[in-house]
């Protein structure tokens, strides 16, 4: 077989694979159209969900307590569910509550180009950097 036969036969062979290329574009395409419409609906509840403070969560787990223990003749089992999210939500809020705000956000000094060192990490700090590690792991 000649060199030039061979040389045929490969570039016959590399354009036959480029007709796949368009096909595998397309889906790169649409999983990029559907992570940038998952993003803005991320960005779109994150946008709601930064005017909610912490005292107007409490008060909707008491008003959602409230309203359960009321009406709890219609059905026991609903107003029981709905009593333990309105427990968990208001835990979950007085515990937001009472952390220390900023406490992971210190905003980094710096002195003659050089960051300043305030010392070690806090415990939050730490437990915050090991589950961003766990999280890039997958």
């Amino acid at each position: 077989m000649s060199q030039r036969q061979k040389f045929e036969r490969e570039i016959d062979e590399i354009l036959s694979r480029l007709d796949d290329f368009p096909r595998k574009r397309r889906k790169i395409r649409v999983r990029r159209k559907v992570a940038d419409q998952l993003a803005r609906v991320g960005d779109a509840i994150s946008a709601v969900t930064s005017r909610i403070s912490v005292g107007q969560v409490m008060l909707a787990a008491i008003v959602l307590i409230v309203a359960a223990f009321f009406f709890r003749d219609l059905d026991r089992q609903v107003t029981t569910y709905l009593i333990i999210l309105g427990l968990v939500l208001f835990v979950g809020a007085f515990i937001a509550s009472v952390l220390p705000q900023g406490v992971s956000r210190r905003q980094q000094r710096y002195w003659r180009g050089q960051v300043i060192d305030y010392g070690p990490p806090s415990a939050w700090d730490r437990l915050r950097a090991f589950l961003g590690r766990l999280g890039r792991r997958r």
